[in-house]
């Protein structure tokens, strides 16, 4: 499998007017393995010049990506480069059809259409049928936070039990849930 890997860095002011450098390593997966869109792997070489805890708290709660979602005609299939990658037994196949792997606290989804439109509403208006990520997942620590953002913000969203979803139309073509 084809892989591009990168070495950069860049300043970064701490919270605390301090100036610290961040360095990061990125491998990236071929693109035609990935259609309609990229997938790379970075690593934080200097983990306390970006893991400010200043920096992991926002108005609206989240706390982790809970979920990424890939629809594919054939979730399989799109699943397979990460079964390859990851091996075969960290890749999931789930009763409704999808396919799961559990990357640390998040979870990567592989499903139909049909799956991502209950789950989060209408697929994107340039959707064309081919894989792609159309939503993520959010673990936050209050819906309350979630909903008062979002109103501040003007953003459009519904409520589902026990979730906030804003679709894929207010979210630049990419749908979000709240939990």
């Amino acid at each position: 499998m084809a892989i591009r890997q990168r070495l950069f860095h860049r300043p970064v002011t701490l919270p605390d007017g301090s100036v610290s450098e961040a360095h990061f390593r990125t491998v990236r997966i071929r693109p035609s393995l990935v259609p309609n869109g990229r997938s790379f792997f970075c690593q934080h070489l200097t983990p306390e010049a970006v893991w400010q805890p200043a920096w992991q708290r926002h108005p609206n709660g989240v706390r982790n990506i809970s979920e990424f979602v890939i629809v594919a005609q054939d979730p399989a299939l799109s699943a397979l480069v990460y079964s390859r990658l990851f091996g075969a037994a960290k890749v999931l196949a789930c009763p409704e059809g999808a396919f799961v792997l559990r990357a640390g606290a998040a979870t990567v989804r592989f499903a139909s259409a049909d799956y991502a439109q209950q789950r989060f509403g209408p697929l994107p208006e340039d959707y064309d049928g081919s894989a792609r990520m159309v939503a993520l997942g959010f673990e936050t620590e209050d819906l309350g936070l979630v909903k008062r953002a979002l109103v501040t913000g003007e953003i459009a969203f519904h409520e589902q039990p026990e979730a906030i979803v804003v679709e894929s139309a207010e979210g630049f073509n990419l749908a979000l849930r709240f939990t």
